[in-house]
Protein backbone atom coordinates (compact mmCIF):
# COMPACT_ATOMS: atom_id res chain seq x y z
CA UNK A 1 0.00 0.00 0.00
CA UNK A 2 1.27 3.46 -0.85
CA UNK A 3 2.67 5.34 2.14
CA UNK A 4 1.43 8.58 0.56
CA UNK A 5 -2.23 7.70 1.19
CA UNK A 6 -3.39 6.41 4.59
CA UNK A 7 -5.67 3.35 4.48
CA UNK A 8 -8.67 5.29 5.77
CA UNK A 9 -8.28 7.98 3.12
CA UNK A 10 -7.87 5.37 0.42
CA UNK A 11 -11.00 3.52 1.55
CA UNK A 12 -13.05 6.73 1.42
CA UNK A 13 -11.69 7.57 -2.03
CA UNK A 14 -12.59 4.14 -3.40
CA UNK A 15 -16.05 4.36 -1.85
CA UNK A 16 -16.67 7.70 -3.55
CA UNK A 17 -15.48 6.57 -6.96
CA UNK A 18 -17.24 3.20 -6.96
CA UNK A 19 -20.42 3.78 -4.93
CA UNK A 20 -21.22 7.44 -4.33
CA UNK A 21 -20.57 8.98 -7.76
CA UNK A 22 -19.74 6.14 -10.16
CA UNK A 23 -21.31 7.86 -13.17
CA UNK A 24 -18.75 10.67 -12.90
CA UNK A 25 -16.15 8.06 -13.85
CA UNK A 26 -18.22 6.14 -16.40
CA UNK A 27 -19.01 3.34 -13.93
CA UNK A 28 -22.29 1.68 -13.04
CA UNK A 29 -23.46 -1.29 -11.02
CA UNK A 30 -25.37 -4.29 -12.34
CA UNK A 31 -28.90 -4.88 -11.14
CA UNK A 32 -27.58 -7.59 -8.78
CA UNK A 33 -25.15 -5.18 -7.11
CA UNK A 34 -21.98 -6.35 -8.85
CA UNK A 35 -19.36 -4.62 -10.96
CA UNK A 36 -16.29 -6.04 -12.75
CA UNK A 37 -13.18 -5.14 -10.78
CA UNK A 38 -11.23 -4.39 -13.95
CA UNK A 39 -13.52 -1.46 -14.79
CA UNK A 40 -12.80 0.21 -11.46
CA UNK A 41 -9.12 -0.61 -11.93
CA UNK A 42 -9.07 1.18 -15.31
CA UNK A 43 -10.57 4.29 -13.72
CA UNK A 44 -7.92 4.23 -11.01
CA UNK A 45 -5.19 4.10 -13.66
CA UNK A 46 -6.29 7.51 -14.89
CA UNK A 47 -5.34 9.05 -11.53
CA UNK A 48 -1.59 9.00 -10.80
CA UNK A 49 -2.31 8.97 -7.06
CA UNK A 50 -4.31 5.73 -7.33
CA UNK A 51 -2.34 3.70 -9.88
CA UNK A 52 -0.79 1.63 -7.14
CA UNK A 53 -4.15 0.06 -6.23
CA UNK A 54 -4.38 -3.64 -7.07
CA UNK A 55 -6.58 -6.53 -5.96
CA UNK A 56 -4.07 -7.18 -3.19
CA UNK A 57 -4.58 -3.59 -2.01
CA UNK A 58 -8.33 -4.17 -1.67
CA UNK A 59 -7.74 -7.38 0.27
CA UNK A 60 -5.27 -5.62 2.53
CA UNK A 61 -7.86 -2.94 3.31
CA UNK A 62 -10.36 -5.67 4.14
CA UNK A 63 -7.89 -7.41 6.45
CA UNK A 64 -7.16 -4.27 8.46
CA UNK A 65 -10.89 -3.55 8.81
CA UNK A 66 -11.14 -0.50 6.55
CA UNK A 67 -14.69 0.66 5.88
CA UNK A 68 -15.19 -0.41 2.27
CA UNK A 69 -18.76 -0.52 0.89
CA UNK A 70 -17.96 -3.55 -1.27
CA UNK A 71 -16.08 -6.83 -1.27
CA UNK A 72 -13.94 -8.34 -4.00
CA UNK A 73 -14.33 -11.96 -5.06
CA UNK A 74 -13.41 -13.73 -8.31
CA UNK A 75 -12.84 -10.49 -10.18
CA UNK A 76 -16.18 -8.98 -9.18
CA UNK A 77 -16.99 -6.20 -6.75
CA UNK A 78 -20.07 -6.98 -4.66
CA UNK A 79 -21.81 -4.07 -2.96
CA UNK A 80 -22.51 -4.72 0.71
CA UNK A 81 -25.70 -2.65 0.58
CA UNK A 82 -27.05 -2.61 -2.99
CA UNK A 83 -29.99 -0.44 -1.91
CA UNK A 84 -27.56 2.38 -1.13
CA UNK A 85 -26.21 2.50 -4.68
CA UNK A 86 -27.38 5.20 -7.14
CA UNK A 87 -30.42 3.93 -9.02
CA UNK A 88 -30.75 4.66 -12.75
CA UNK A 89 -34.21 5.86 -13.80
CA UNK A 90 -36.05 5.69 -17.12
CA UNK A 91 -35.49 8.85 -19.16
CA UNK A 92 -35.94 10.23 -22.65
CA UNK A 93 -32.48 10.13 -24.20
CA UNK A 94 -30.92 12.76 -26.45
CA UNK A 95 -31.24 12.15 -30.20
CA UNK A 96 -27.76 10.63 -30.47
CA UNK A 97 -25.67 8.53 -28.10
CA UNK A 98 -22.23 6.95 -28.52
CA UNK A 99 -20.44 3.75 -27.64
CA UNK A 100 -16.79 2.76 -28.13
CA UNK A 101 -16.59 -0.84 -29.34
CA UNK A 102 -13.70 -3.25 -29.68
CA UNK A 103 -12.87 -4.14 -33.26
CA UNK A 104 -13.33 -7.83 -32.50
CA UNK A 105 -16.79 -7.00 -31.21
CA UNK A 106 -18.09 -5.44 -34.42
CA UNK A 107 -19.11 -8.65 -36.17
CA UNK A 108 -21.25 -9.71 -33.21
CA UNK A 109 -22.81 -6.24 -33.03
CA UNK A 110 -23.74 -6.39 -36.70
CA UNK A 111 -25.44 -9.73 -36.14
CA UNK A 112 -27.09 -9.29 -32.74
CA UNK A 113 -27.10 -5.56 -32.12
CA UNK A 114 -25.49 -3.91 -29.13
CA UNK A 115 -25.88 -6.14 -26.08
CA UNK A 116 -24.09 -6.38 -22.71
CA UNK A 117 -21.19 -8.78 -22.34
CA UNK A 118 -21.37 -11.70 -19.96
CA UNK A 119 -20.45 -9.73 -16.83
CA UNK A 120 -22.84 -6.85 -17.45
CA UNK A 121 -26.61 -6.28 -17.24
CA UNK A 122 -26.61 -3.13 -19.39
CA UNK A 123 -24.53 -1.31 -21.98
CA UNK A 124 -23.17 2.11 -21.03
CA UNK A 125 -23.79 4.84 -23.62
CA UNK A 126 -22.69 8.47 -23.57
CA UNK A 127 -24.04 11.74 -24.94
CA UNK A 128 -20.43 12.98 -25.31
CA UNK A 129 -18.67 11.10 -28.09
CA UNK A 130 -15.31 11.39 -26.35
CA UNK A 131 -16.55 10.00 -23.05
CA UNK A 132 -15.40 6.45 -22.39
CA UNK A 133 -12.73 6.53 -25.09
CA UNK A 134 -9.83 6.43 -22.65
CA UNK A 135 -11.10 3.32 -20.86
CA UNK A 136 -12.13 1.68 -24.14
CA UNK A 137 -8.46 1.78 -25.09
CA UNK A 138 -7.65 -0.61 -22.25
CA UNK A 139 -9.57 -3.26 -24.19
CA UNK A 140 -8.59 -2.18 -27.69
CA UNK A 141 -5.95 0.43 -28.55
CA UNK A 142 -8.07 1.46 -31.56
CA UNK A 143 -11.74 1.26 -30.52
CA UNK A 144 -14.46 2.03 -33.04
CA UNK A 145 -17.10 4.67 -32.39
CA UNK A 146 -20.65 3.31 -32.71
CA UNK A 147 -23.41 5.91 -33.07
CA UNK A 148 -26.83 5.15 -31.61
CA UNK A 149 -29.96 6.80 -33.02
CA UNK A 150 -31.53 7.02 -29.59
CA UNK A 151 -34.12 9.56 -30.80
CA UNK A 152 -35.63 6.87 -33.05
CA UNK A 153 -35.07 3.94 -30.70
CA UNK A 154 -36.89 5.47 -27.72
CA UNK A 155 -40.29 5.83 -29.45
CA UNK A 156 -39.89 2.26 -30.73
CA UNK A 157 -40.05 0.98 -27.14
CA UNK A 158 -36.36 0.64 -26.31
CA UNK A 159 -35.85 1.82 -22.74
CA UNK A 160 -33.00 4.08 -21.75
CA UNK A 161 -31.94 4.64 -18.15
CA UNK A 162 -30.26 7.81 -17.00
CA UNK A 163 -27.17 7.02 -14.92
CA UNK A 164 -25.67 10.51 -14.68
CA UNK A 165 -25.34 13.73 -16.60
CA UNK A 166 -23.84 12.13 -19.72
CA UNK A 167 -24.26 8.37 -19.22
CA UNK A 168 -27.23 6.20 -20.19
CA UNK A 169 -27.85 2.48 -19.81
CA UNK A 170 -29.68 0.17 -22.16
CA UNK A 171 -30.19 -3.59 -22.12
CA UNK A 172 -30.19 -4.02 -25.91
CA UNK A 173 -30.16 -1.91 -29.07
CA UNK A 174 -30.97 -3.56 -32.42
CA UNK A 175 -28.76 -2.97 -35.41
CA UNK A 176 -31.53 -0.83 -37.01
CA UNK A 177 -30.55 2.02 -34.67
CA UNK A 178 -26.78 1.68 -34.93
CA UNK A 179 -24.30 3.29 -37.28
CA UNK A 180 -20.97 1.48 -37.45
CA UNK A 181 -18.20 2.79 -39.71
CA UNK A 182 -16.48 0.26 -41.92
CA UNK A 183 -13.05 -0.72 -40.69
CA UNK A 184 -10.10 -1.90 -42.83
CA UNK A 185 -10.68 -5.40 -41.46
CA UNK A 186 -14.32 -5.37 -42.64
CA UNK A 187 -14.33 -3.10 -45.70
CA UNK A 188 -14.48 -5.42 -48.76
CA UNK A 189 -12.89 -2.75 -50.97
CA UNK A 190 -10.00 -2.36 -48.58
CA UNK A 191 -9.64 -6.12 -48.33
CA UNK A 192 -9.53 -6.46 -52.13
CA UNK A 193 -7.00 -3.66 -52.42
CA UNK A 194 -4.82 -5.24 -49.76
CA UNK A 195 -5.08 -8.57 -51.57
CA UNK A 196 -3.94 -6.94 -54.80
CA UNK A 197 -0.94 -5.46 -53.08
CA UNK A 198 -0.05 -8.83 -51.61
CA UNK A 199 -0.42 -10.56 -55.01
CA UNK A 200 1.34 -7.80 -56.98
CA UNK A 201 4.43 -9.26 -58.69
CA UNK A 202 7.74 -7.95 -57.60
CA UNK A 203 9.52 -5.44 -59.81
CA UNK A 204 12.49 -7.79 -59.75
CA UNK A 205 12.67 -9.73 -63.01
CA UNK A 206 11.66 -13.34 -63.00
CA UNK A 207 14.62 -15.58 -62.39
CA UNK A 208 16.73 -12.71 -61.06
CA UNK A 209 18.73 -13.33 -57.92
CA UNK A 210 17.30 -12.28 -54.58
CA UNK A 211 18.11 -8.87 -53.19
CA UNK A 212 21.60 -8.74 -51.70
CA UNK A 213 22.99 -11.59 -53.85
CA UNK A 214 24.18 -12.17 -57.45
CA UNK A 215 24.95 -14.97 -59.85
CA UNK A 216 28.51 -15.52 -61.12
CA UNK A 217 28.76 -15.97 -64.89
CA UNK A 218 31.48 -15.84 -67.55
CA UNK A 219 31.04 -12.09 -67.92
CA UNK A 220 31.78 -11.64 -64.21
CA UNK A 221 34.86 -13.88 -64.35
CA UNK A 222 36.41 -12.24 -67.44
CA UNK A 223 37.79 -9.17 -65.62
CA UNK A 224 39.51 -11.45 -63.14
CA UNK A 225 41.14 -13.42 -65.97
CA UNK A 226 42.20 -10.19 -67.65
CA UNK A 227 43.69 -8.97 -64.40
CA UNK A 228 45.54 -12.22 -63.96
CA UNK A 229 46.90 -12.06 -67.51
CA UNK A 230 47.94 -8.45 -67.03
CA UNK A 231 49.85 -9.38 -63.90
CA UNK A 232 52.19 -11.72 -65.90
CA UNK A 233 55.36 -9.94 -67.07
CA UNK A 234 55.25 -9.04 -70.74
CA UNK A 235 58.49 -10.95 -71.48
CA UNK A 236 57.14 -14.17 -69.97
CA UNK A 237 53.94 -13.73 -71.93
CA UNK A 238 55.89 -13.39 -75.17
CA UNK A 239 57.91 -16.51 -74.35
CA UNK A 240 54.75 -18.50 -73.90
CA UNK A 241 53.43 -17.20 -77.20
CA UNK A 242 56.57 -18.51 -79.01
CA UNK A 243 55.67 -22.11 -78.35
CA UNK A 244 57.59 -25.03 -76.77
CA UNK A 245 60.86 -24.29 -78.71
CA UNK A 246 61.43 -20.89 -77.18
CA UNK A 247 64.22 -22.17 -74.90
CA UNK A 248 66.21 -23.60 -77.81
CA UNK A 249 65.82 -20.39 -79.78
CA UNK A 250 66.86 -18.38 -76.73
CA UNK A 251 70.09 -20.38 -76.36
CA UNK A 252 70.94 -19.82 -80.04
CA UNK A 253 70.48 -16.07 -79.68
CA UNK A 254 72.64 -15.99 -76.57
CA UNK A 255 75.40 -18.06 -78.26
CA UNK A 256 75.35 -15.74 -81.27
CA UNK A 257 75.79 -12.65 -79.06
CA UNK A 258 78.77 -14.33 -77.28
CA UNK A 259 80.52 -15.03 -80.68
CA UNK A 260 79.96 -11.44 -81.78
CA UNK A 261 81.58 -10.13 -78.61
CA UNK A 262 84.65 -12.35 -79.17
Amino acid sequence: MSPRMPPRTLAKTLAYVACIAPSEYGLFWNTDGTMPWKELYWVLQDDPRLRFVREATIRELELIGADLPFTLQSGLLQAKNPDDLPRPVAVTPPPTLYYWARRKQLRAIRQDGLVPDGARSHVALFSDRDAGYRRAQYRDPQPVLVTIAAGRADPAGIQFLGAGLEMYLCSRIPMDYLVIPATPEEDPGAMRERGKRERKPSKQAAGAPASGSFWVGPEQLRPFRDDEDASVPAQSQRKRDQGPGWKRQSRKERHKREIDRD
